[in-house]
């Protein structure tokens, strides 16, 4: 055996025989010294146990709680029937489970959940073991073993720190609230897109139809030596042109589609057909209300009002740092040249003579005036959103509404009457040419129109977090869906 070992081993057996005196020690004191000794101790060992409770019962809790983060956990199995028309309202319910920024915000609240459940744990005990003078020649040197030590809080600092993670908690679950709105309003835009994209393209197949049957008229007419090459040519030229503008229209909506399932976080059914909601009358918003609504109750207002009263528990928790907190502790001596046992008795606490948290405090008290600026920013950012989405929304609401009272009766009483004069020969080919041209630039954009107005009032509604949109017998789903994401 080296020496290193044999002074290893020789340490080892003195510091148990330390701890079997200290026992033996403690068993010859009388009773008042008993108390005293062991007092530290037990007050130590009654904090622990406290804690012990506080955090098994904050497990529990902690454990229980989970049901939110549940549902994004959940697989993506829920597909929508091919048979049936896929809704906005089964979007957004696919969108609930598998979109990765919803995601992302729900895992966001279980982390503050655990920076609350940290706060409420009370700091651990310190066990040392210490020897001294161990390589004296006179004597095998001084052995402090066990040494326990615990750091006690002072008061007012662990309730502030709660109250500060629960205010990080709150704004996180805020958070999930307003990235649910953006999603809404991401999911029902990119839904009308794709509606737009399959009108466009139906719209051209309508067109195409018409210019079809013009052109067969043109040939009936120059077969009965009533028209001329020059008017076949001209109509055919019109056909082909519709039949490119039609093969372009069609092959967007694949491509639609994929930017709409990148808005859920799911594949969309490739021949699953859409809800109609073109069809449906538009909604009728009250500017006044819909601003009152949104600055009041909107959930980036919440999170930045959360924010203030986290800055206000953090200024108090810097002031509550200048009081430091005390550590006490106890342990048993055993003196292995003299062959004595001894007690060890601390206490030690930081004096707070230069450093007061003078610049945290400072920094604090700045940070609730920069919360406070940012609940007015929020308000004024959320006014204009709404603002420009409202401005879109009545200038093609109000065009969208010319076109169905003014526009298109006029041109289809156009093009009506010149394909009539012309298979009378009263008109020439060049008029309905004309006619039919100008009915195809106004219905596309009759259609650009009505497609800008329903981008527009989905971006409101999800701006305004409505759930009936846009006024369906799906509406249930919707409400549904969102009614999971805040629980």
């Amino acid at each position: 055996m080296t020496r290193l070992q044999q002074r290893t081993a020789h340490g080892f057996l003195l510091l148990v025989s330390s701890c079997c005196g200290g026992l033996r020690l403690l068993a010859k004191l009388s009773l008042i010294y008993r108390f005293v000794i062991l007092l530290p101790l037990m007050c130590i060992v009654t904090v622990q146990f406290c804690c012990s409770a506080c955090f098994s019962q904050s497990v529990q809790n902690f454990q229980d709680s989970q049901g939110f983060v549940v549902v994004a956990d959940q697989k993506n199995d829920a597909q929508p029937a091919s048979a049936q028309a896929f809704t906005v309202a089964e979007a957004l319910r696919l969108a609930e489970k598998s979109s990765p920024q919803l995601r992302d915000a729900i895992w966001a609240v279980s982390v503050a959940r655990g920076k609350l459940l940290q706060s409420r744990l009370y700091p651990n005990p310190t066990l040392s073991i210490s020897g001294e003078e161990l390589g004296d020649p006179e004597g095998p040197g001084i052995w402090t073993a066990p040494f326990v030590s615990q750091e006690l809080v002072s008061p007012g600092k662990r309730n502030l720190d709660q109250a500060i993670a629960h205010c990080e908690l709150e704004r996180s679950r805020c958070l999930v609230a307003a990235e649910w709105r953006k999603l809404v309003a991401a999911i029902r835009r990119a839904y009308c897109e794709v509606l737009l994209a399959e009108k466009r393209a139906q719209t051209y197949q309508e067109l195409l139809a018409v210019a079809e049957a013009s052109l067969k008229q043109s040939r009936a007419l120059l077969e009965s030596r009533q028209g001329t090459r020059l008017e076949v040519v001209q109509f055919e030229l019109q056909v082909e042109r519709l039949r490119a503008q039609q093969e372009a229209a069609e092959r967007q909506i694949p491509f639609q589609r994929e930017k709409l399932a990148a808005a859920i976080g799911s594949p969309v059914p490739p021949h699953v057909s859409l809800e109609d909601v073109f069809s449906l009358p538009l909604p009728e918003y009250d500017w006044n209300l819909l601003l009152q609504q949104v600055l009041a109750s909107h959930p980036e207002v919440s999170a930045a009002q959360w924010e203030v009263q986290r800055a206000r528990y953090l200024s108090e928790r810097m002031r509550r740092e200048k009081w430091p907190n005390v550590t006490v502790g106890a342990g048993y001596t055993r003196q292995n040249e003299t062959h004595g046992d001894d007690w060890t008795l601390g206490i030690s606490v930081p004096l707070p003579l230069w450093d007061r948290n003078q610049g945290n405090i400072l920094a604090a008290d700045a940070q609730i005036s920069q919360a406070l600026e940012r609940v007015r920013q929020v308000q004024e950012e959320l006014r204009d959103q709404l603002a420009t989405a409202f401005r879109e929304y009545s200038a093609a609401r109000k065009r969208v509404q010319r076109y169905e009272q003014d526009i298109l009766p006029r041109v289809r009483e156009a093009v009506e009457l010149a394909m009539q004069g012309y298979t009378g020969g009263v008109m020439e080919y060049l008029r309905v040419l004309e006619a039919q041209r100008s009915e195809i630039e106004t219905r596309l954009d009759y259609l650009a129109s009505l497609g800008d107005a329903w981008q527009a009032a989905a971006q409101i509604s999800g701006i305004a977090g409505e759930k009936a949109w846009p006024g369906t017998r799906h509406n249930s789903l919707a409400a549904q869906a969102e009614t999971s994401v805040k629980r």
